[in-house]
């Protein structure tokens, strides 16, 4: 089918999946980072603490780019003195070293080095994949696949990334196809997920050659469009990975914001439909938990609405779209001009 065709037959679908608003999720262990380790031993500590934060930062930042950072590398070296506490534990056979670094002073360090800085309010990703090994195809779930699932979730995990799974019931069966989700088929996919209430969606196919080679292939799609990568390799682990990096690297350069190092700055936001105290508290307590508001000050109360002047370190074109993954707040397109940021509040 031409391109023009195709994409005539998916904007109808994509506006009825991106017009509802869109929600996320609050990723609570951000300043985590739990890693493998050989022993107890010094050397084995010191490295461990130097991979965990390694991975906060990718988490943070949203890309492995952040470790080519001269500034973060010189960090990374004081990574073991920077961890406000550790712990070691076990999964099976394996020892697990768990290290807690403190958010103000990973956020600090993310933007002092120049880096762009994601907030822990993350939209999740729906994930369906199918898998082909001796010519039988099936949509992965904790039955057809169980290591598959965790390999997946674990990726994800290691970004920050909220995701979830379809529920392969009787619904999903009658929208999506076996064949469909292997031909990575746009508008199926779209119209499979609108249930779900999800912004972004990733789709994948992998298949088992008789070398015992892995191929595959993994589809991004959003409002913003779709984004295809093909991978391969002996193991599937890594193949799974690289989904989550597709995710993560789209997500990123639409939330991620590089701070302001010219200093603190101040924004002017209106709300309305602020009818108690709980509702007001629920919006200041959300707006200061975001990374780069220092503080969401009220200036005036006028009957349902509120305006609030942000202490903030980027600009209001940046904190828009973060601000919008909020479902409570809808924009408020007829407020004018004489605040920056504009919302209702709906309870």
């Amino acid at each position: 089918m031409p391109m023009i065709a195709r994409l005539a037959c998916l904007l109808p679908l994509l506006a009825v999946l991106f017009t509802a608003p869109a929600g996320a999720v609050r990723v609570t262990d951000l300043y985590t980072g739990r890693v493998p380790v050989a022993d107890q031993s010094a050397a084995a500590l010191s490295q461990a603490a130097r991979d965990a934060l390694s991975q906060v930062l990718v988490k943070v930042s949203g890309s492995d780019a952040v470790l080519d950072n001269p500034i973060i590398q010189e960090s990374l070296g004081q990574a073991q003195t920077l961890a406000q506490q550790y712990h070691y534990s076990r999964e099976g056979d394996q020892l697990l070293a768990q290290f807690e670094f403190d958010g103000t002073l990973i956020s600090d360090m993310v933007t002092n080095a120049g880096e762009p800085l994601w907030t822990a309010n993350r939209p999740a990703t729906l994930v369906w994949v199918i898998v082909d090994e001796g010519g039988q195809r099936s949509i992965l779930s904790e039955e057809t696949a169980p290591d598959l699932v965790e390999q997946i979730g674990q990726s994800f995990d290691r970004r920050g990334l909220p995701l979830r799974f379809p529920l392969l019931d009787l619904q999903d069966a009658t929208r999506l196809s076996l064949d469909q989700l292997w031909r990575l088929n746009g508008p199926a996919l779209v119209d499979a997920s609108a249930r779900y209430n999800l912004q972004h969606i990733l789709a994948g196919r992998f298949t088992r050659l008789s070398s015992g080679q892995w191929l595959g292939d993994w589809s991004y799609i959003s409002d913003q469009g779709r984004t295809d990568r093909r991978v391969s390799g002996s193991e599937i682990a890594p193949l799974a990975d690289s989904g989550s990096m597709l995710v993560a690297e789209a997500l990123a350069r639409r939330y991620a914001v590089t701070a302001d190092n010219a200093g603190v700055d101040s924004l002017v936001m209106q709300v309305s439909g602020i009818h108690d105290y709980n509702s007001y508290s629920q919006l200041v307590h959300w707006l200061e938990q975001l990374e780069l508001v220092d503080h969401a000050n009220v200036e005036q109360v006028a009957g349902d609405r509120l305006v609030l002047r942000l202490l903030t370190r980027a600009a209001a074109d940046q904190l828009r779209a973060t601000i919008e993954l909020n479902r409570r707040l809808q924009p408020d397109r007829a407020a004018g001009t004489l605040v920056d940021l504009s919302y209702r509040w709906q309870s």
